[in-house]
């Protein structure tokens, strides 16, 4: 599978729901704020349940209308609170609820009766990411988790094997994004190195695809920040969202903002030194 831009795991796991760009599903990416609510979305908000930020149907509200079953097991966007769009039945994300339990739950849907049984089923399981984002992904540790899931995964086929319904359902084992190491310490910039107080003067969402809001919007602040990055590393390039290159899809929405940094992979940029985690 090819991710969408940016490769990150909000929006690419949307896109896979939808078939959307995330510049038409509203999730552009991790964490980013919305001019015209004058509201910020992230991972860990109160707002990530909110519908107002996601636009477009995703599979599970097209299977509803069309008078049939769906049914999510931790996926992002399945929690948002319109009732028209939730699924059938939907879990509300539990880091700690153990893998075997995950498939459990889905062959407990796939064996409901006939009426109750949904034709549509999404679940997700945090690693080998988990892993890969915190060890580098040539870490022999994601290979382990690796091993981890197929076995997870084997075990499901098992039971829908004995079951006898195997030959009955599509199975689709899919990933939403791919991983560069980036060791901790290493290949990252400093933007505040060249814009000095550029914290102060926007709203940044930084690491490896930085987007950047100035506070004041106008033509001239906006040419200020851009011009003080540009061009000061060959690992940033720094983009008006329209000159982005069109194939990326990222740009016709409010909620990108103007400027943005393109990293080489495996590089990073940060606002000020102290947010790197030693």
């Amino acid at each position: 599978m090819i991710p969408v831009f940016p490769s990150l795991t909000f929006p690419n796991h949307y896109s896979i729901v939808t078939g959307l760009y995330p510049e038409s599903h509203g999730i552009v990416g991790n964490s980013f704020y919305d001019p015209d609510l004058n509201a910020s979305f992230s991972l860990s908000s109160s707002q990530q349940t909110n519908p107002v930020w996601w636009i477009g149907d995703p599979l599970w509200y097209n299977v509803k209308k069309q008078g049939k079953i769906s049914a999510t097991c931790f996926w992002p966007g399945s929690d948002q609170t319109d009732p028209v769009r939730e699924p059938n039945y939907w879990l509300k994300y539990d880091g700690s609820v153990p893998y075997s339990e995950r498939m459990q739950q889905v062959f407990d849907w796939l064996t409901l009766p006939l009426a109750q049984r949904p034709n549509f089923i999404t679940v997700y399981l945090d690693e080998p990411d988990h892993t890969g984002h915190g060890e580098s992904p040539d870490s022999p540790l994601v290979a382990d988790q690796i091993k981890s899931v197929d076995q997870e995964l084997q075990i499901l086929f098992d039971m829908l094997e004995g079951a006898g319904i195997l030959g009955c359902i599509d199975l689709i084992v899919l990933a939403d994004h791919g991983m560069a190491p980036s060791p901790p310490g290493e290949k990252f910039l400093i933007m505040d190195d060249y814009v000095p107080n550029i914290l102060d003067d926007a709203r940044i969402y930084d690491g490896v695809f930085p987007t950047i809001r100035p506070k004041l919007d106008t033509e001239e602040e906006h040419d200020r920040i851009a011009e003080g990055l540009q061009c000061k590393d060959d690992n940033m390039r720094v983009y008006n969202k329209w000159d982005l290159p069109r194939r990326h899809h990222y740009a016709n929405t409010n909620r990108i903002p103007n400027i943005l940094v393109d990293m080489t992979v495996s590089w990073r940029a940060y606002g000020k030194s102290e947010w790197i985690l030693p």
